[in-house]
């Protein structure tokens, strides 16, 4: 069980409205840093005993990943707009209610839905679609959006006292407005996540753009004054033009959780083969160490690659080195069959190779901050 959970406690009266930060109940469904570089992707995070503030914290991330010149701009709400499948087809719509686009000088813009603080869309700045969005996904404010990147928070999967995947991508996320070259969103505990999960918290998500990829930086703050224990996971989906034989590579030599295999730990020998179901955990060192991880999924959006890069933010000098893993995810054949919010072949137009801090719990200190943020390149 994950570790600090409490009894729910039963409010009476009438329920009030949803507001910001307030899980909605009817979503909370089933399905399924110290710094150091070592090619493109890294994967580090880390918790520090005072927490910077989060302007602090975003602003030497931003800084170190080179921003784009210039400001992005937002505007709200952004609508109904046509999505793009790279083969032409039109995937889904943009989700009803409060989202924000987001706009660069680069000539790159993104979506970024409040319900969930889930990145909906990502244009290049040639015009192509870069994320998957199921056009079976439900946009009611109730059910996680099935696509773009969720927000995995405070529990990975179904296996703990929580709803699956957590509450923060069912929960409604507040637009901080646009600071730099970053636009911020940011989600606290309420009334509704302390019944349960009895912890305060803070998260901010500042997501940064450039003209063939984003960095977007989750941070989790410990707002209250008992430390607590969780699991974070940046949920990406990235567009394929065909996931059958697509390849993942540079996680060679490093051991894996089989999540189809009873849980077997595997180490990995060449490059993922996309020809059936992936369901796996791939481990850094106990200590924090990098994964010597370079990602390529080949076959992407565009016919050439994707490359993730992920590490902790220099504006908290003290970060120490933690555990960390990378989920590589398609369903495949009878997986996607038997998701109601994906189509039968939707395992064909994406990969996920999600970033996170997922493999056993990650302990907070009151004050205490962890930042996990990812680099994405489409070539």
């Amino acid at each position: 069980m994950l570790a600090g959970h409490r009894k729910r406690r039963v409010e009476r009266g009438a329920p009030e409205p949803p507001a910001a930060g307030q899980p909605h109940r009817a979503g909370l469904d089933s399905d399924s840093a110290g710094i150091r570089r070592s090619g493109a992707f890294d994967l580090l995070s880390g918790s520090t005993g005072r927490s910077p503030s989060m302007r602090q914290v975003h602003e030497g991330l931003i800084s170190r990943s080179g921003g784009i010149p210039g400001h992005v701009m937002a505007s709200d709400p952004y609508g109904d707009v046509p999505r793009a499948h790279p083969d032409g087809r039109t995937m889904a719509q943009a989700p009803p209610g409060r989202a924000q686009r987001i706009s660069s000088p680069s000539g790159s813009s993104c979506t970024v839905v409040e319900f969930g603080g889930c990145m909906t869309s990502f244009v290049d700045a040639t015009g192509q679609e870069r994320l998957y969005v199921s056009p079976s996904a439900v946009f009611d404010g109730k059910k996680a959006i099935r696509g773009g990147v969720p927000i995995i928070f405070p529990q990975f999967g179904p296996d703990g006292p929580l709803p699956n995947h957590g509450f923060a991508r069912t929960s409604t996320w507040r637009f901080e407005g646009v600071r730099g070259p970053a636009a911020v969103f940011s989600l606290s505990d309420s009334p509704d996540t302390r019944a349960i999960w009895d912890f305060s918290f803070r998260l901010e998500l500042a997501i940064t753009l450039h003209a063939a990829g984003f960095d977007s930086a989750l941070t989790v703050v410990n707002t209250g004054a008992e430390g607590f224990e969780f699991q974070a996971l940046l949920h990406s989906y990235h567009a394929l033009e065909s996931a059958e034989g697509a390849t993942v590579s540079g996680l060679a030599g490093v051991s894996f959780v089989d999540k189809l295999a009873a849980a077997a730990v595997v180490v990995q020998e060449g490059d993922i083969v996309i020809d059936r179901e992936v369901d796996r955990i791939y481990r850094a060192s106990p200590t924090g160490a990098p994964a010597e991880a370079v990602v390529v999924a080949k076959r992407s959006a565009g016919g050439k690659s994707i490359h993730v890069d992920v590490d902790a933010g220099e504006a908290a000098p003290e970060l120490a080195p933690a555990p960390h893993e990378v989920v590589i995810w398609n369903p495949w054949v009878d997986k996607s069959a038997s998701l109601g919010d994906l189509p039968d072949d939707g395992y064909k137009s994406f990969v996920c190779v999600e970033p996170g801090r997922v493999d056993g719990l990650h302990g907070l200190r009151p004050e205490a901050s962890f930042v996990l943020t990812q680099r994405v390149r489409y070539e």
